[in-house]
């Protein structure tokens, strides 16, 4: 009873916030382990945090902006220490307005990362280089909706964790390198989980600082305009210096031994020049290959295996 009326809480809080993106909890591999992602994801906004933090506008009248996201992920331990992840994401857009309607399908980006593992005095370190190709990219002729950044990244960033108060807690950051002029960010996450029985469930709290300026800051019409025409005027691509901070909430259940799946929402608490606008994601994870390798009693600590992978 007292995790049911715990899991309540949790729930309530969650539907709180929600009006409610996330690197996620940090993987959990073994050698020779596959693991296959399919994550689906829903977003929706009227409105644009201003320049400046905390204040918000309407796109416009009868104005919005959406997309559906598939995102298909595999994950593979190469040994104890090294896993490597790859995935690919298939959107499609609309954005609406009084004068048009437009919409767009497309495969926009291929991503790779590179993990690495260590245990060490009761922590968790999971460094982390994920490297981001678009595929869809920006054409200034082009007349469909704008469904990325179409931009290369590179970000190096590690996930510290360690289990506290019979939860999981987490930390993450490090450094988002954008190109073609892009700004540059620290991302930021802190987090908890945990499961019980067949469940499991999570918060997060996380975001970004701008490192280095877009190279449009002193004139950000520049992009402004094309996503007037092509968003709606959302912000949620293409914008100048986007920053943010950010709630999420999961909640999970295993359908059977290698088979889980995950509900997630997401909302936006503070920011500027970036969409304010909820995400909803509905994920499945299948342990495709296990190899029943013998797990070290310091990993023991560590491994929950029914939480959701996140490519953000």
């Amino acid at each position: 009873m007292f995790f049911i009326k715990q899991l309540l809480v949790y729930l309530i809080l969650n539907a709180i916030v929600s009006n409610l993106l996330i690197a996620g909890t940090p993987p959990k591999y073994r050698h020779g382990e596959l693991k296959a992602f399919l994550n689906l994801e829903y977003f929706s906004t009227n409105e644009n945090f201003a320049n400046t933090g905390g204040e918000f506008a309407k796109l416009g009248s009868q104005s919005e902006f959406s997309y559906y996201k598939i995102t298909p992920q595999v994950q593979y331990g190469l040994n104890r220490k090294w896993a490597i992840v790859a995935d690919f994401d298939f959107m499609s857009g609309e954005s609406v307005n009084p004068a048009n309607t437009r919409s767009t399908n497309q495969l926009t980006d291929v991503t790779a990362s590179l993990l690495y593992k260590i245990i060490k005095n009761k922590f968790y370190i999971l460094p982390r280089m994920k490297v981001s190709i678009p595929i869809a990219t920006f054409d200034p002729a082009q007349d469909g909706v704008i469904l990325n950044d179409g931009a290369l990244f590179v970000e190096i960033a590690a996930w510290i964790e360690r289990k506290m108060l019979a939860h999981r807690f987490y930390l993450y950051s490090g450094y988002k390198y954008v190109a073609d002029g892009r700004a540059h960010t620290i991302p930021y996450e802190v987090g908890v989980y945990n499961s019980y029985k067949g469940f499991v469930y999570g918060f997060a709290f996380y975001g970004n600082e701008i490192a280095q300026n877009d190279e449009f800051l002193d004139t950000p019409e520049v992009r402004n305009n094309r996503t007037a025409q092509l968003n709606a005027g959302s912000k949620k691509f293409y914008s100048v210096n986007p920053k943010s901070m950010n709630i999420s909430g999961w909640v999970g259940y295993r359908l059977s031994r290698n088979l889980i799946a995950h509900i997630k929402a997401e909302t936006p608490i503070d920011g500027s020049n970036t969409a304010k606008g909820n995400t909803y994601s509905l994920n499945f994870k299948w342990r495709a290959i296990n190899p029943y390798k013998k797990i070290s009693s310091d990993e023991k600590n560590f491994r929950i295996e029914d939480t959701p992978n996140n490519s953000n």
